[in-house]
């Protein structure tokens, strides 16, 4: 009902109206979807009716009259406004554009609401290419469009990253099609940051990555967050508790799955609640990693109750052998995953140990690749006997590929004839793995080894029409040279999971001498080449050993043979010999390539950085980081250099700074290391000095350099601070200054004042380094968690940065806990006195100033002295550790540091050895001396051999002199290895000694008794 008063409302609106106009757009956004509080950064100037902006009400009638919702074009004008300044005819053209590519209008219509970016510029390329991927694999264009919401945005990029992943991974287009179906949020939302981050740090620990990929393809579940998130906890798990790298990636390659669909609690808790340490528990978990699950997981160990009772009894003893635990939830997964009776599996499991496979590796193998035993019995055997016998493989090749059982065989065989067709004609890779050629999918395989060789397809069709029997029986695998282009081909993969046997030292040099004189004399390359190549590819050379296991004394003249007749990818030793990780040699071999002299260009290139004097060992480096240096044609790269020695640097300085950053081979002289040098010269530092604090093992960034140069000329630095600075603390500009850049944000957050910073800058300058800039950033953290404002926390800072910054900080559960007092009192007290934080909260030892300060204050000083020149920083929390680690006054502790200099160690190189070891400066000098005496006069070692090895001067004379006296007697009787390390020999227990020095010859612990009772009465007989 309308009663008069709204009849009056109505008529006094339409009078306002009529002499009062609005702004016409608010009304029209608002209708489109854009929310009213947003409306102010959409509304133009200026303009208040809409008929006055012709050009939008045409795109808006476009896309209206095409079938988009109204209520959905503020999304459109928000995310890409452009779209509604389009020229006439213009926007109808674009999403014609996009029909022409097989889509229908409503697919159209939703990508556009979905991604209005799709409008703007060209056809989307990335979009263009995950519809490619999408029919590839079998799925229609219109499908993914189902699964798309108009309230969310998607990235074509994400998407086409994910499918290129899974493609590296090795999922074929139908379990890619299949994954894509089962979990279309995979594809949309693509995969999360945690399973990057959780590959790379699988990668990092030195987990293969044919085992992860392997893992990836058999388990799709792992690529989800949630598994990723539980792995990450795993590895967060083992480091926190001790565990060593290689533990950590053998845990992970072998239970990865089963770790993936447990949530783990924290190892502080597990350790509370075991009332163990963490070293204890890192054994436990050492000896059987599947009580990581027990003793850490938080999910109840129980079954789901739901498995049939007679499937239950029949497998449930078989199960239990390959080590599933009765009641729980994996027995209960595994139950429904084998598929047969108990009976049947035990008969396939059989099979793979009858065929020569160890007991406990068989098992590992069912549990990474369950669908082996789903599997008939004559199709394993078939498996077997062709990897065996036809193809030439070792059985325990198996062991780091067991999903080769789960591949057809036809596909198997057809692969595998064409891999060996094409090696014979020297078309692809000698040394593929099994893993390579199998799993890589159709438009892969297609790619890299059937349109390598132009009569390659005509063969791969021939095959395809041959019967299994023909297949097999294919000339090229039963003649000799391909049966040892194969067993080379797994020798010397890098991917292989089957370890090589250790080798003497005696073989190795047999088998370098062999390598040598097959490059130079057979191959044709210079001496100086070949040696170097023969003497710097261990894992090569230890591939080439394995070839003749069992054949010790005639290695020499076996290998001599097979290489006669048997080529080898000379890019492999070549590339590790650079310094290239054999881990990472895939990534670089180049395809279709085995002969080093088939690149002469690389070889040029390669001979010009070494004849400049670039260290043949650090090449790699930039062969990884600047590959385009090596097609650069005859004379460019010995220009660059030039380039940079015309800016006044020395050729050791170049050499240092290409090592250190390659890419400044690439493209023109950088820019930015001119302005570096040009800043240095002004502040009156040479060019050269910055080569000695660069270390080839990082790699540094010109922009970040004068970044901080410049950003301490806006702080207020004269020339001549800036030039102090540097000379103290060559970090700040070489690796420059990015966390006082976060800090100065929280710090302008915070209300500080710019000016304030800045004096505090030049007057403390050691605030700059970044432990100082940490520790600040810590006050701010913990001040914010007791609740602290921004005014107090802004007040505090001011007054007491120096102080502050000199300070790591306890956490404040940690101080509340200790002081038994709420956060709100401990804010209070701070707020009351602020030095107080220092007091209650820092982690320094608060008697550590006393005690410095009871000492002699002469020999606190000479003590100082000496370690501000071994690198120590002046009032520093670590120069208070150092002055109580070191005993002795400042004069001794320099008397004993040349005592390692006169007796011929670098200056620099004994610092560090001094920063490893302190306890060498601990000795007296006479025992310094005598140590040194020993290993060179009489042990007949070089000194180098400590510098690796420093804590060998931390030992007891007595221990020396016993072990290296038993060894001696047991070198000479040639029942050990000669000149073993002095790590291998003093460091191990003495069980360790005992069982593998002692007892290796049958007189060896009456020797060893008869040393240890000489060495009582007279220490000074063992020198005879």
């Amino acid at each position: 009902m309308i009663d008069d008063k709204d009849d009056d409302v109505s008529r006094s609106l339409r009078k306002f109206l009529r002499y009062n106009p609005i702004n016409e757009f608010e009304p029209f956004f608002e209708s489109l979807g854009i929310d009213p509080s947003e409306l102010h950064s959409v509304l133009p100037r200026g303009v208040f009716f809409l008929a006055d902006d012709f050009v939008l009400l045409d795109n808006f009638h476009v896309l209206c009259n095409y079938g988009l919702p109204r209520n959905r074009m503020g999304k459109l004008y928000t995310d890409a406004k452009e779209i509604f300044g389009y020229a006439s005819g213009l926007l109808a053209l674009k999403l014609g554009a996009y029909e022409s590519l097989g889509l229908s209008r409503s697919t159209v219509a939703k990508l556009v609401v979905c991604c209005p970016f799709l409008l703007v510029g060209d056809v989307n390329s990335e979009f263009v290419a995950v519809l490619d991927w999408l029919r590839s694999i079998g799925i229609e264009s219109d499908w993914m469009v189902s699964y798309l919401s108009c309230s969310r945005a998607y990235s074509w990029k994400k998407m086409l990253d994910t499918m290129q992943f899974l493609n590296k991974v090795g999922y074929s287009e139908e379990q890619m099609r299949n994954l894509f179906r089962g979990n279309p949020k995979l594809l949309l939302e693509g995969f999360g940051r945690k399973l990057y981050l959780f590959f790379g740090r699988l990668l990092k620990v030195g987990v293969e990555i044919n085992v992860i990929y392997s893992y990836f393809v058999e388990h799709p579940d792992i690529l989800s967050n949630k598994c990723a998130k539980n792995l990450l906890r795993v590895i967060g798990f083992l480091c926190a508790i001790g565990m060593g790298k290689d533990d950590i990636a053998h845990i992970l390659s072998e239970y990865m799955h089963l770790l993936s669909t447990r949530s783990f609690k924290g190892h502080k808790t597990v350790c509370k609640e075991l009332k163990v340490g963490k070293d204890d528990l890192c054994r436990i978990i050492k000896d059987d990693p599947l009580k990581l699950i027990s003793l850490a997981s938080k999910q109840e160990q129980k079954g789901d109750g739901k498995v049939d009772k007679r499937n239950y009894v029949e497998k449930m003893t078989y199960l239990l052998k390959l080590g599933y635990t009765e009641n729980t939830e994996e027995m209960a997964k595994a139950l429904k995953m084998f598929r047969g009776r108990g009976d049947q599996l035990q008969e396939r499991f059989d099979c793979l140990v009858e065929a020569g496979l160890d007991y406990n590796s068989v098992i590992e193998m069912i549990k990474r690749a369950p669908m082996i035993l789903n599997q008939n019995k004559s199709i394993i055997k078939k498996k077997i006997d062709f990897l065996r016998n036809v193809l030439g493989y070792p059985l325990e090749c198996l062991v780091g590929f067991p999903t080769y059982f789960c591949h057809d065989l036809d596909k198997i065989v057809e692969r595998l004839s064409m891999y060996a067709w094409l090696k014979e004609r020297n078309a692809v890779n000698p040394t593929l793995t099994l893993s390579t050629i199998v799993a890589s999918n159709d438009k892969r395989f297609l790619k890299y080894f059937v349109n390598v060789h132009p009569q390659a397809e005509a063969i791969i069709m021939h095959k395809e029409s041959e019967s299994e029997s023909e297949c097999i029986l294919v000339p090229s695998f039963t003649g000799s040279t391909a049966t040892h282009y194969l067993k080379v081909s797994w020798v010397h993969s890098v991917n292989s999971h089957f370890s090589v046997k250790r080798v003497s030292r005696h073989v190795k040099g047999k088998v370098q001498d062999v390598l040598l004189d097959y490059l130079h004399s057979s191959r044709g390359y210079s001496f100086m080449d070949a040696e170097f190549i023969s003497q710097n590819s261990p894992s090569f050379v230890h591939g080439l050993v394995s070839e003749f296991h069992g054949q010790d004394e005639d290695v020499a003249r076996c290998l001599t043979k097979f290489l006669r007749y048997n080529p080898i990818n000379e890019f492999e030793p070549f590339f590790e010999s650079l310094g290239i990780s054999p881990h990472e040699l895939p990534l670089f071999l180049p395809r279709g390539m085995m002969y080093l002299s088939d690149d002469h260009v690389l070889l040029d290139n390669f001979h010009a950085l070494s004849n400049y004097g670039v260290p043949r060992n650090r090449i790699g480096k930039i062969y990884q980081q600047a590959k385009e240096v090596f097609g650069y044609p005859s004379g460019l790269l010995l220009s660059k250099f030039r380039g940079y020695e015309n800016l006044g640097l020395s050729r050791s300085m170049v050499i240092k700074l290409v090592v250190c950053c390659p890419s400044l081979l690439v493209g023109e002289t950088c820019s930015e290391l001119v302005m570096v040098l040009d800043w240095l010269k002004k502040i009156g530092i040479e060019h050269d000095w910055i080569g000695n604090y660069l270390s080839c093992l990082k790699t540094y960034e010109s922009r970040r350099m004068l970044d901080a140069m410049e950003f301490l000329h806006k702080v207020g630095y004269s020339e001549e601070q800036m030039h102090n600075l540097f000379k103290e603390n060559p970090a700040l500009l070489l690796e420059g200054l990015e966390k006082v850049y976060v800090f100065l944000g929280r710090a302008f957050k915070l209300g500080l004042n710019k000016n304030v910073i800045y004096s505090s800058f030049i007057e403390y300058p050691h605030i700059l380094s970044n432990k100082c800039v940490k520790n600040l950033l810590g006050v701010i953290g913990f001040l914010y968690s007791i609740g602290m404002d921004t005014d107090g926390i802004s007040n505090i800072l001011s007054n007491h940065m120096q102080l502050l910054s000199a300070h790591p900080l306890k956490g404040p559960k940690s101080v509340c806990l200790q002081l038994k007092i709420r956060k709100t009192d401990l804010c209070q007290i701070i707020k009351d006195d602020p030095l107080k934080l220092i007091s209650l909260a820092s982690k320094l030892k608060q008697n550590s100033t006393v005690q410095l300060s009871c000492d002699e204050p002469s020999k606190h000083l000479d003590k100082t002295t000496f370690l501000l020149k071994l690198g120590y920083a002046e009032n520093s929390e670590e120069m208070a550790k150092a002055v109580k680690k070191f005993r002795g006054r400042g004069d001794q502790l320099q008397e004993r540091f040349d005592c390692l200099v006169e007796a011929g160690l670098d200056y620099n190189i004994a610092i560090k050895m001094i920063q490893r070891a302190p306890m060498i400066l601990n000795q007296n000098k006479v025992v310094i001396q005598k140590k040194i005496d020993f290993l060179r006069n009489i042990l007949g070692y070089p000194l180098d051999c400590i510098v690796s090895f420093p804590a060998y001067l931390c030992y007891d004379l007595e221990r020396i002199m016993l072990r290296f006296s038993m060894y001696a007697w047991v070198a000479e009787r040639k029942a050990s290895k000669p000149m073993m390390t002095l790590s291998t020999i003093l460091a191990c227990s003495n069980e360790k000694f005992v069982k593998y020095v002692v007892n290796v010859h049958p007189e060896g612990p009456i020797i060893w008794e008869d040393l240890r009772r000489l060495l009582q009465k007279d220490k000074s007989k063992l020198f005879l």
